[in-house]
């Protein structure tokens, strides 16, 4: 099932909502609202839930951005390709409104501009070799470099 999401051959509404978002609610949730005495009592559960909860956090946007494309209606695909692309800039707001803010989280922002960058780079150029390498190498990469800047932003935010 992993390989087959990787490769963008699992219908979309599985990748987003069954490993997208659920796993990122269920230890997101965990991750952000357990007390930081947790970390200090026990440090290996917290090590196994910050593992897991990075391990979903940089490979399921990743996963549903390659699985966007299996649906039925390609107003599905532009919607969930949105949130992927958006939400490391919501996380960052949200962290920036609560005066939390470091540079590694600015690098999670500044990759989430750059994927906008040639997303539309690709369609104003109106050619199917460009758009097709962007949305195949370009974007998914930028997509997992920006979430490994949040997920490590969260962690020296004292998330």
């Amino acid at each position: 099932m992993m390989l087959r999401l990787l490769k963008g051959e699992t219908k979309l509404w599985k990748a987003y909502w069954l490993f997208y978002c659920l796993p990122l609610w269920i230890f997101g949730g965990i991750f952000l609202t357990t007390s930081k005495n947790f970390y200090s009592e026990a440090p290996l559960i917290a090590l196994i839930i910050l593992l897991i909860y990075g391990f979903f956090e940089i490979l399921s946007p990743y996963a549903a951005w390659k699985c966007a494309h299996n649906c039925n209606s390609k107003g599905w695909t532009s919607i969930a390709r949105g949130v992927i692309v958006l939400m490391p800039i919501l996380a960052a707001s949200q962290l920036y409104s609560q005066h939390i803010t470091n540079k590694i989280l600015d690098f999670s922002s500044y990759t989430t501009i750059a994927i906008i960058a040639f997303y539309l780079i690709g369609k104003l150029s109106r050619s199917q070799k460009i758009i097709n390498f962007n949305e195949k190498y370009v974007i998914p990469v930028l997509i997992i470099i920006g979430r490994c800047f949040l997920f490590i932003g969260l962690i020296f935010a004292g998330i």
